[in-house]
Formats: C-alpha cells, structure tokens, sequence
C-alpha cells in the first residue's frame, strides 16, 4: 500500500522535475541565443578592426597587401601580425579578399579549412554585413560562421571575411548546457532533501494518530497523540485524543455499569438462594415460611424490574435516533399514571394536585416513551415525598409546547449531584438510605427518552425542601 508520504514525495518530485526540466529548456534556449549573438558580434568586432587596421595600412603604402608581399615588406608583416592577433582574441580567421575574388591575406591556420583560396563574388555580396552558417558558396569544407564585410578602397572594392568553425560554438554550448544540467541536478537533489524533510514532518503526526489509532482498536484507551504542527494536524489531534478521551470514558462507564449491574442483579440471587436454601435445610421454621417467602417475592420483583430497565435501555438504544411520533392527549396520559400511584399517595399521606391548563392538550410524540417518562418521575416524587408533602403535576402551554412539571416537597437533589443524576445506576447517598428497591435507571430512561425526542429537560431543586423536574413536549399540528 502507498504510504500519504510515498505519494506526497512522488508528486512533488515529478512537478520539481517538470518544472526544472521546462526551466533547463528555456535557460538553454536563452543562452544559445546569447552565445550566438556574442559570437557573431565578436566577429563584427573583428571585422572592424581589420578594416581600420587595412584602411591604415593602405593610406601608408597606397597598396592591398597579400601573402606573398608580407616577408618583404616590414609594413606588411606588422598588419599580419596584427590580422593574426583580431583573429585569436575572436576564435576565428581572417580572410582578405581581393575585388577578384582571390584570397589575398589568410590569418594562421586558414588553409587547414579553405578548399581553393577562391571565392564566388555573387556570393560574397549575397552575405556581405551579415553572419550565415554555411561553407561560403563551397569556398570552405565545412559548415562555418561566417561574416562578410565589404571595404571600399580607391575605386576597388575588397572583401574581409571572418569565420569561426562550428565546433567551437557547439562546444561554448556544449559547456553551458553541461554547467546548467548540472545545476538542475544540485537544485532537484536540495529539492528532494527540502521535501523529504518537509513530508517527513508534516506526515509523522499522521503515522502517529496510524498508530494510536491502531492502539484504540487493541482496547487501549489510554492513548493520546501530541500536539504539534500545523492548525489543521492541531486540531486533528486535539478531535483525536478528544475522541480517545471519550471512548475511555464510554469504556470506564461501560465497565462500571457492568460491575454495577453484577452487583443488583447477585444481592437478590445471593437472598433468595440464601432463604430457599434455609428452607430446605430445615435452618428457617415452618411457621417463618411465609415471611420469607414475601422477601423472596419482594427481591424477584425487583429483579424483574432491573430486567425491564435493561431491556428497556437496550431497546431504545438499538432503535433508530428518531422515534415514530403519534398524536396523544398528554393531560389524559397524565390523569391515568397519577391514579396508578394512588396506593402509595395514600400511604404517604401526600396533598397531591393536578393543573391542567386545557382540558386536552395534544402532543406530538412517540406514546410509550412518553408514559415511561411521566411514570418515571411520578415514582420518583412519590419515592422522595416527605410524608404528608406535596406533590403537583402541572401541564402549560408555552408558544409551540407543553411545558410539563413534576414537583414534590422532600429530600431534592444537591448541586453536586445534578451533573450525575442522570447517569446509568447513580443513586446518591441519601437516596441510597430511603429507596432500597430502586436502581439508579429510571432517569437515565427520561433523559435518553427526551433527547431521543429532541426536547429539554430541567431540574429545579433546593436540597431538603423540594424538587420540580420539568420538560418540553411538542404540540401536534391542528
């Protein structure tokens, strides 16, 4: 499998590469032009000289000089020398020719080149003050640079051409196009060095969440990824040991909720088998049988309700986020699951009051969820009552829902329990002492219930003195 810094190395490398390669041509072809153009202005240069040295030259002897009147004449040897001297400096020979066409002055080494020494005077004014690459009309045996300049002297006109071999153009190209391979070659190999170390960094993070993520499929939660680099790798990480932080927590939760479970469901088991094994054994009388025996009914009671919260929580966790919605009259629901509670109003004693603002409110919501919820908090006032307290249901209406409220005068909640009160099994100290039989799910149910409907829920408490619970339901449409 490609590797993010495989792939980013590779990507980088081919656009470095086309880039460098286009970057090559164009210096190339730019500096082809400027050698060419530098050459050829070289040879211009030495045209020019030669005529203002022949033009001297001439004014002093009144004559054209040639090879064969150079060792004769001390004049006509210095202007060789000097011919000789334009022609090294511009890497090219000299050439003097007569209005004929005949070779007259030649600078050292123009017979390794010149095939006759005669030249074709079309072609001579064809070129002349201008460079061509050609063998002159065949005056040469090769391919040359060459430039021809006309002089005027008297009523003659001579002919100075200067010629450069090709080779040595090709080889001034030939060394340039070498220095600026090489200097791509060093440019892509920094280039290369800048990207390893530049992916190397920018990718580690992500090899480091691979293998933190790898960790979290093993079960280890307790790994965290630093924080460093980029905003983008920055907030990345954080969303990532985030995310690890929560799965811990879901996992401790989780473990704890077993334990927890364990524990409610073994203590009934452990009384139960304890009394039936008691019974048995001849250790509990016969008259005694039907005292314990209500213990035993009282503690499967109890364990068939921690069953039914199981799998009430179970249920609603596998169904869909969104619960199937009916219409409903939520006063009518109301009336119904407070006459369930009548038996354990009356042994409390408790002044209880109903207020509903309409006779029928209707309510959009899922029917069975909502009578959980309602009965869940009715048994939980009635449970934390003050003897003789009060307990009032109240259903209003406010803008587009039905605000309803359970509240009750007793024991309430403490500010350092309300940010757990609705936590699986949590039961507070004090509820620990007056609800024996209960097992910390039933708020757990109406808060999942409600957020699985998408309304609130608020808890208004003073501890000792009262507790109101009061959620949203959302009117059904007219």
């Amino acid at each position: 499998m490609k590797t993010i810094f495989f792939r980013y190395m590779t990507t980088f490398l081919i656009i470095m590469s086309i880039t460098l390669a286009l970057l090559s041509m164009m210096m190339a072809a730019r500096v082809s032009h400027y050698a060419a153009s530098q050459q050829e202005q070289a040879l211009m240069n030495a045209a020019d000289f030669s005529e203002k040295t022949l033009r001297y030259m001439y004014e002093l002897t009144g004559a054209m000089p040639s090879d064969r009147d150079a060792g004769e004449n001390e004049t006509l040897l210095l202007t060789t020398k000097i011919l000789n001297e334009y022609a090294r400096t511009s890497s090219a020979a000299v050439l003097i020719v007569s209005p004929e066409g005949k070779l007259l002055i030649g600078t050292q080494g123009w017979d390794d080149f010149s095939v006759s020494g005669n030249f074709s005077l079309s072609t001579l004014y064809a070129y002349k003050n201008g460079c061509t690459y050609d063998s002159l009309g065949g005056a040469f045996s090769d391919i040359r640079l060459n430039y021809v300049k006309s002089m005027e002297l008297g009523a003659n006109t001579f002919f100075i051409v200067l010629t450069s071999p090709r080779s040595y153009a090709e080889g001034i190209m030939t060394h340039m196009y070498g220095s600026i391979l090489i200097a791509v070659l060093w440019m892509l190999a920094a280039s290369l060095a800048a990207v390893y170390l530049i992916s190397d960094k920018l990718t580690a993070p992500l090899r480091s969440m691979q293998s933190a993520a790898n960790a979290l499929a093993r079960g280890d939660f307790s790994v965290r990824v630093p924080i460093s680099g980029s905003s983008e790798i920055v907030e990345l990480a954080t969303a990532f040991n985030s995310m690890a932080e929560a799965l811990q927590n879901n996992e401790n939760k989780t473990a704890g909720f077993i334990s927890d479970i364990s524990h409610d469901l073994r203590t009934p088991l452990t009384s139960i088998s304890g009394f039936i094994d008691g019974m048995l054994n001849g250790s509990i009388s016969p008259e005694k049988y039907t005292y314990y025996l209500s213990v035993v009914a009282e503690e499967t009671r109890r364990l068939t309700r921690l069953v039914h919260s199981l799998l009430e929580i179970t249920r609603m966790q596998a169904a869909d986020r969104k619960p199937q919605k009916s219409s409903f009259d939520v006063c009518e629901m109301a009336r119904i699951i407070l006459l369930s509670f009548e038996n354990k109003i009356n042994e409390k004693e408790l002044h209880v009051s109903f207020d509903c603002e309409k006779e029928k409110m209707m309510v959009l919501a899922n029917k069975d969820n909502i009578y959980q919820v309602i009965y869940n908090l009715c048994d939980n006032a009635v449970k934390f009552s003050h003897p003789k307290g009060t307990l009032s249901l109240t259903i209003k209406s406010a803008k587009d829902h039905a605000l309803i409220s359970l509240y009750n005068t007793g024991e309430g909640i403490s500010e350092e329990d309300k940010p757990q009160i609705f936590e699986r099994l949590f039961k507070s100290d004090r509820s620990r002492g007056l609800d024996k039989s209960g097992l910390g799910l039933g708020l757990y149910i109406v808060k999942t219930i409600l957020d699985r409907h998408e309304e609130t829920l608020t808890i208004l408490s003073e501890p000792g003195k009262f507790c109101e619970f009061v959620f949203t339901l959302r009117f059904a449409p007219s």
